[in-house]
């Protein structure tokens, strides 16, 4: 499986003697770019599913933008994950075997799309992409046959969807991101890690990864 690892980070002083420190954890970036080939030596799998937990602030909520995407050596995208918010709708694009983008769209997500922590999970078979939103099943559509990923290029994390806007990146708050060779695996998940707003009349202190533009 493949985790994002962020290395500049620090420990939240609110975490107290023997606590996990992981739910402590904060760091900030301005987006994450990695090397595919570094996460992928033996390329990418053909069935997978991808992971993430994460909460959309400032105007993000209304934009559409990538979450998640895999662009060859010449940014050409061959696999992603992108939240609409105009349409407010989810839509995962893949590289078709005939060299162009398909993109399969769930919509009517006015659920997702908010400032609250949420839990979005794809689990990509040979034939269909089922969704998962908070550890629900929202629907499984049939895709046609997919063309090897090309993982000589770069993961993107959290790009706009076009270069029209005014800062190269999303806002968004990402606690974690897996992608994960099993395409079921969402279907064994939990949402253990969605906060609440108060417990006991004290704010949750989160791990999570501070997406910010520059």
């Amino acid at each position: 499986f493949y985790k994002i690892i962020i290395t500049n980070y620090y420990y939240d002083l609110a975490c107290p003697p023997g606590c996990d420190h992981r739910k402590y954890f904060k760091t900030s970036v301005t987006y994450a770019v990695l090397c595919c080939r570094l996460n992928f030596p033996n390329g990418f799998p053909e069935e997978y599913s991808f992971m993430a937990t994460f909460r959309m602030v400032k105007n993000t909520v209304n934009k559409v933008w990538n979450i998640w995407q895999v662009v060859d050596e010449d940014g050409r995208k061959q696999a992603g994950l992108r939240l609409n918010g105009d349409e407010q709708s989810l839509e995962f694009f893949l590289m078709g075997m005939d060299g162009q983008l398909q993109t399969v769209t769930f919509p009517g997500l006015s659920v997702l799309f908010n400032s609250k922590w949420h839990k979005v999970m794809v689990g990509v078979e040979r034939d269909q992409v089922t969704l998962y939103v908070d550890c629900q099943p929202v629907n499984s559509k049939p895709i046609k046959g997919k063309d090897v990923i090309d993982t000589e290029g770069d993961t993107l994390i959290g790009r706009p969807h076009t270069l029209t806007w005014s800062k190269p990146c999303a806002v968004f708050e990402l606690q974690w991101m897996l992608i994960h060779c099993d395409p079921k695996r969402a279907q064994r998940e939990s949402c253990s890690e969605l906060p609440q707003p108060e417990v006991n009349g004290a704010i949750l202190v989160l791990f999570f990864i501070h997406l910010l533009c520059a």
